[in-house]
């Protein structure tokens, strides 16, 4: 049985670290109906967030509707499933807590109208509603200020290795005192992926994890995947790097073309390809035992693909879209704020808003930016955005101002 299910935490007392927002919790579910906001847990994944929400629905007495990524979650589903529970009490007259996980991923066309769905369901609801999310900010503005928000924050290594401890002492279970300790080192204060980590190693004849140098160097890792005869090298020197496999894959996506051409290139760009594909099935399940597929796909795999007998003809460099990434980073966040805003006002998600109307308000921007940063509620900053002009700019400036003069004067969002 899966041991995250098995020792999944029945109570809030139980549920390990972030005592202030489980109590925070409690007391809200406690003043409920005299607190009818929906409630936002958000932090890192692992950090038991999901977990609290069920434990409090037994301590409270309430059956719990959950619906999280793997599930539809399109407008007529949440409508249906969350909709209907949310106004209607259970058959034994207790109330229904509505478990909204992963609200900061309702997008694309698999959750088409979901974003807008959960926001009227959060304003309209007769039962409890619990929202969660590991970036707050990828959720709607709308929505977040419909929300209560709670924090949670990555669990000590003391509290996992209890956890921990505690499991092997109940499936009667011993194992070297450095198998734990790197497993905590590997999960950077996540309990899901400490836990998944040990029941994935412990299917092992003899579980054993490689200590972790981390001085280890990337490039002698990537000249070990390129040239190395051995297959199984460049795997056991990912065991030391400091590096989570989703940025290895970068690393390595970035210098195969270096190192070979034709079809020993597509064919290690073939088993990346694969690795990639278990990375994302990581990220949707949140089922870290998969990592350990990606990795041998991406080393093994790459290696014996591709041959490993042409020689590096260039110099090993980090991976340029992170550089790319980093330069952009604050004009990724206005765009993807102002397409949140245009996604509430014309009930899109924020992904379809990006696409298909964010190039159409740009136009309109270049012929009244007064009206749509009115609109938009736009910052001067998103407003120099959309203008595509620097925000020192006079025609920026007096645009921002009689934006903000309309809005003052009560304008409707009719007028513009």
């Amino acid at each position: 049985m899966d041991f995250l299910e098995k020792y999944r935490p029945s109570t809030l007392s139980e549920v390990i670290g972030n005592r202030k927002a489980t109590e925070e919790l409690r007391k809200w579910a406690q003043s409920w109906p005299q607190d009818k906001k929906a409630v936002l847990l958000y932090g890192k994944p692992g950090t038991g967030k999901t977990s609290s929400a069920i434990a409090l629905a037994v301590d409270m007495g309430w059956e719990a509707i959950e619906l999280n990524a793997s599930d539809q979650r399109t407008q007529q589903v949440i409508n249906k499933i969350a909709g209907e529970g949310s106004r209607a009490q259970s058959l034994f007259g207790t109330r229904r807590l509505i478990v909204l996980d992963e609200v900061d991923n309702l997008h694309g066309n698999a959750d088409r109208g979901g974003a807008r769905a959960v926001t009227e369901l959060v304003k309209r609801t007769g039962q409890p509603i619990i929202l969660i999310a590991n970036d707050p900010y990828g959720v709607t503005p709308a929505l977040r200020a419909s929300c209560k928000l709670i924090q949670f924050y990555a669990i000590r290594q003391d509290s996992i290795r209890k956890v921990l401890i505690r499991i092997l002492g109940k499936e009667g279970i011993n194992v070297d005192s450095e198998f734990i300790e790197e497993i905590l080192k590997n999960a950077h204060g996540d309990v899901r992926s400490a836990i998944n980590d040990l029941q994935a190693n412990l299917g092992q004849p003899f579980p054993e994890l490689m200590p972790r140098d981390r001085t280890q160097s990337i490039f002698e890792f990537l000249r070990s995947v390129f040239t190395a005869r051995d297959i199984k090298t460049g795997l056991h020197l990912s065991y030391n790097l400091d590096e989570t496999p989703e940025d290895i894959i970068h690393w390595i996506d970035e210098n195969l073309p270096k190192v070979y051409r034709g079809e020993q290139l597509a064919s290690g760009f073939g088993a990346l390809s694969r690795a990639d594909m278990y990375l994302g099935r990581t990220r949707r399940r949140q089922s870290y035992n998969l990592w350990r597929y990606a990795i041998e796909l991406m080393t093994c795999g790459v290696n014996a693909e591709s041959g490993a007998q042409t020689q590096i003809s260039g110099r090993y460099s980090p991976p340029t879209r992170w550089t790319k990434l980093g330069q952009t980073r604050s004009k990724r966040a206005l765009r993807d704020s102002i397409a949140a805003k245009i996604g509430y006002i014309s009930h899109l998600s924020t992904s379809r808003a990006r696409s298909d109307m964010l190039p159409l308000f740009r136009y309109f921007a270049q012929h009244d930016p007064s009206g749509v940063a009115a609109m938009l509620n736009l910052t001067i900053d998103e407003l120099s955005y959309l203008m595509d002009v620097k925000k020192e700019s006079k025609n920026v400036q007096k645009a921002f101002e009689k934006a903000q003069n309309m809005r003052t004067a009560g304008s409707s969002l009719e007028e513009f």
